[in-house]
């Protein structure tokens, strides 16, 4: 995920370049790992990454789009992909410190 949203705040992804990422089945896997989590800090962090993977994979822009809902877009993704790598690195951090 942090890989992913480094790309996706350096430069506009398209939908196919998410499809093709593993961020979906990233994210599939937090789902499935949050629960088992006992702390409920990482647990609600492991949720928010999720969160912001679908956030940040939605912000794409369509050809009917007019060029300030392109730039729009391309800005929302760009600060959601941001936010989305400081709460997977959290995450993880988090994670780590308990190894």
């Amino acid at each position: 995920m942090i890989h992913i949203a480094h790309q996706a705040a350096l430069a506009h992804k398209d939908e196919a370049w998410f499809s093709g990422s593993g961020g979906r089945e990233a994210a599939k896997r937090l789902r499935e790992l949050a629960p088992l989590v006992r702390d409920e800090g990482i647990a609600s962090d492991l949720g928010s990454v999720d969160s912001y993977y679908f956030l940040t994979a939605r912000a794409v822009t369509r050809d009917d789009m007019s060029a300030t809902q392109v730039a729009e877009i391309v800005q929302d993704q760009r600060e959601m992909a941001k936010t989305l790598k400081l709460r997977a690195e959290r995450a993880l951090a988090a994670v780590q410190r308990l190894s």
